[in-house]
């Protein structure tokens, strides 16, 4: 590996990173794809070509979809989906402000630990919703000078937790808790699946345990981010970074790695309902309606796929067809309209102004019937307030082809960035915040398109600025050149992630739960 010296210590890299359950070669592929970026031969950006949206039928409206399959039935399972929730991923920013305090308890400094609590006053933590013992020293400063040894290890655990299991309101429920309460009140979701942190599955399963006591049980599978779905954090000179012990430091690959667990999700789900951890939607009446017409559609356009895949396999083509007329009420009457259209099979337009896909030979059935085997994926984007910022769907120049996929900001370069995301008009949707997606048989199926559809995350990291290699889950999900891939509105009444501590400031439960 370049840059790693003598080969002696490639073998006691090798042996550091087999410790933390990481393969050197795939290491090396992250580093050496970080390398490329940061030596400007790399390909940073994605060449935006224009933005989704409703007027040019990127974007579905999400109540009028309904409307026009009004006719076409769903599945007929009572509760087809699994609620897929990443819980895995570093909360840096979330616990920002808890840096100063974290090197103090390092430092075993009661004298600083005693600023740095000071300092979190000032910036309103009392009203924060945060772990136990350090609610009650933000309260109480002057007892940060009595604290013993034990009640430090107490604070470090703390400050430390994955986000999932840090308070999100005032009376010291979890984002984890949110989330179950949530499902239950959503008839379409019947079990839950968790991706948590390596090392930390047995804490998750023994809380959703206790917290199942409180509410109606589902069936659950707590699944750890491993050390295959994991990379290190490299210094800005794309050498391995070590923290002040020495010690390497592991990080999840992002999300996008997510996509080889599918296979393990399939039980009784037909596809994942996924959503992000910190994401504290609520259970009113008018979330929980939005969340199952999102759900429902998705049930409706999947089914009709999977009836015409049945088709093909009986090699019935007219009956297929006629299944795929039934998709072409979702597009705009002028795009199906046009001339052009007229000339091909309602299968290959359902795939070029539906799905958008690219056909090579659009006379060609055989890639008609492999185009529909790709899974169905559905991403609820919210109307862009105009001044949002956030994973955009977009049509995007990708191998000669036009691509329409779900752009995350580090993709976009400053020149596309002040043409498209700045530009109200243009920009009009922003953040997957919900994604129904169709479980997958094969764990590889998301990785082909890695070597392209990644990003260098630029992170502060106990201090020091930090990169690594990070897929996108909604990147690859999202993405016409990999699955059948729509874009639809949902309101925003079902979006409120929580990105900081003051993002919940004097909030209570019983602001989101009725």
């Amino acid at each position: 590996m370049q840059g790693l010296g003598k080969v002696d210590d490639i073998s006691k890299f090798q042996s550091e990173l087999k410790s933390l359950g990481l393969d050197l070669r795939t290491v090396q592929k992250h580093q050496n794809a970080l390398r490329r970026v940061k030596e400007g031969s790399g390909n940073k950006f994605l060449n935006i070509v224009d933005t989704c949206r409703l007027d040019n039928s990127g974007v579905l409206d999400l109540e009028l979809a309904l409307t026009s399959l009004g006719k076409s039935k769903g599945s007929g399972q009572s509760a087809p989906f699994a609620a897929f929730i990443p819980a895995a991923g570093a909360a840096s920013r979330y616990i920002r402000p808890l840096a100063d305090l974290e090197a103090a308890i390092e430092a075993d400094d009661c004298q600083a630990c005693l600023q740095a609590v000071l300092d979190l006053k000032s910036q309103g933590a009392s009203d924060w919703p945060l772990p136990e013992l350090l609610s009650r020293l933000v309260r109480e400063p002057a007892s940060c000078a009595k604290l013993s040894k034990t009640e430090l290890e107490t604070l470090k655990v703390e400050i430390t937790l994955p986000k999932a299991l840090m308070p999100c309101v005032a009376e010291g429920h979890s984002f984890l808790a949110l989330k179950m309460y949530e499902h239950r009140s959503i008839p379409e979701v019947g079990s839950e699946i968790y991706i948590v942190p390596f090392g930390h599955g047995p804490k998750f399963s023994s809380d959703i345990d206790h917290l199942a006591k409180e509410m109606p049980p589902l069936p659950y599978k707590v699944l750890e981010q491993h050390g295959g779905l994991s990379t290190i954090r490299f210094a800005a000179d794309c050498t391995p970074y070590k923290d002040s012990s020495g010690q390497l430091t592991i990080v999840p690959a992002g999300h996008g790695t997510l996509t080889s667990l599918f296979p393990q999700c399939n039980g009784s789900a037909h596809s994942l309902f996924i959503r992000n951890i910190d994401n504290v939607m609520g259970n009113s009446d008018s979330v929980i309606t939005s969340t199952s017409n999102f759900l429902a559609l998705h049930d409706k356009i999947l089914t009709l796929v999977r009836k015409i895949r049945s088709a093909f396999d009986s090699n019935e083509v007219e009956l297929a067809e006629n299944l795929a007329r039934e998709l072409l009420v979702l597009v705009p009457e002028k795009a199906r309209t046009q001339k052009a259209m007229n000339d091909f099979s309602p299968l290959w337009q359902v795939q070029a102004t539906l799905f958008h896909s690219e056909i090579p030979d659009r006379r060609d059935l055989e890639a008609i019937k492999k185009l529909f085997r790709r899974p169905v994926n559905t991403l609820g984007q919210v109307p862009n307030t105009g001044k949002d910022v956030g994973g955009t769907p977009c049509f995007v120049a990708f191998n000669d082809k036009k691509v329409k996929i779900c752009v995350e900001v580090p993709h976009v370069s400053e020149a596309d960035r002040k043409l498209f995301f700045a530009n109200p008009e243009k920009a009009t949707h922003f953040n997957p915040v919900f994604a129904a997606a169709e479980i997958t048989t094969d764990p590889e199926f998301y990785q082909q398109l890695n070597n392209d559809f990644w990003l260098m995350a630029e992170k502060l990291f106990r201090g020091s600025p930090v990169i690594y290699y990070e897929t996108v889950l909604y990147e690859l999900i999202g993405n016409s050149a990999l699955a059948n891939a729509m874009f639809v509105e949902v309101p925003r009444i079902v979006f409120n992630p929580h990105k900081t501590m003051t993002d919940a400031a004097a909030a209570s439960i019983n602001d989101w739960l009725t």
